[in-house]
């Protein structure tokens, strides 16, 4: 393997969906630069002369195809990965002209983007760690059916392992074997509310464990009530994925410090 680590810089207004991603590359010696505007993707282009550069979506009204010609003028060297929200305006002409590494329309999954940056940088890297650690539980309950079977797939994509309850008393009996490492709780649900859930886990587990109440009631007093009753954070209905994605990996996730400190500064 070189002396010096490979280097990706990931380019994108939006961070949350790919952390598990750079987690997995940071394990295995890369070095994971992140931009989320134009001007720092052409900085740290320019300044670090990455080996692959992961382009995921327009920047600042800057497309992916004028992105790839502009990194391109500043680091010739650096394999390009494209991923745009809608097909390149002259696909086959940049792909060749610029040598994409790997171009396709979002979303994409995960392990393919995987896969190619792996074989890739395969004769720079450290080897796969031995024993992973066990991704955090999430105990998640809600007595909407949909929204919580959405709420699933939302956080085990993510890679969270998930343990789901319709019935806040069922969720309450089952903390012992679930055992885990973050509580999601929708507030309004018939019998035990989620202020009551929070509050027997946060005294169950002497507040080792963190609580993110769910819930569209927005009033100070209603908010104000929810923390003191165990929340660690509160969310509004509706609210956007990645908002859930945000709180939970910043609460539980594996994060880098330059990663936690940015992601600190958006909640």
């Amino acid at each position: 393997m070189d002396a010096d680590p490979p280097t990706i810089l990931y380019a994108s207004r939006e961070l949350a969906w790919s952390r598990l991603l750079r987690a997995t590359l940071q394990r295995r010696g890369v070095t994971v630069l992140f931009a989320m505007t134009a001007s720092e993707l052409l900085r740290l282009a320019a300044r670090r002369r990455p080996d692959i550069v992961l382009l995921d979506g327009n920047l600042d009204g800057l497309k992916v195809d004028d992105q790839v010609h502009l990194v391109r003028a500043r680091s010739p060297k650096s394999r390009i990965i494209a991923l745009a929200d809608a097909p390149l305006t002259d696909l086959e002409r940049t792909w060749r002209s610029q040598r994409l590494l790997y171009y396709a329309v979002r979303p994409v999954e995960m392990k393919t983007l995987l896969d190619v940056i792996l074989t890739t940088l395969r004769e720079r890297l450290s080897a796969a760690p031995g024993a992973k650690k066990a991704a955090p539980r999430l105990l998640c309950v809600d007595d909407d059916p949909f929204y919580l079977s959405a709420l699933d797939r939302l956080l085990t994509r993510h890679g969270y392992r998930v343990a789901t309850f319709d019935d806040p008393e069922r969720a309450l009996e089952a903390m012992p074997q679930v055992a885990p490492d973050l509580a999601i709780l929708d507030v309004l649900m018939p019998g035990m509310s989620g202020l009551d859930l929070a509050e027997e886990i946060r005294d169950g587990t002497m507040g080792r464990v963190p609580v993110v109440l769910l819930t569209a009631k927005t009033g100070d007093g209603d908010i104000s009530e929810g923390y003191r009753r165990g929340a660690s954070y509160y969310i509004t209905k509706p609210c956007e994925p990645r908002t859930v994605l945000n709180i939970v990996d910043y609460l539980v996730g594996d994060l880098d410090l330059a990663e936690r400190e940015r992601l600190e500064t958006q909640l």
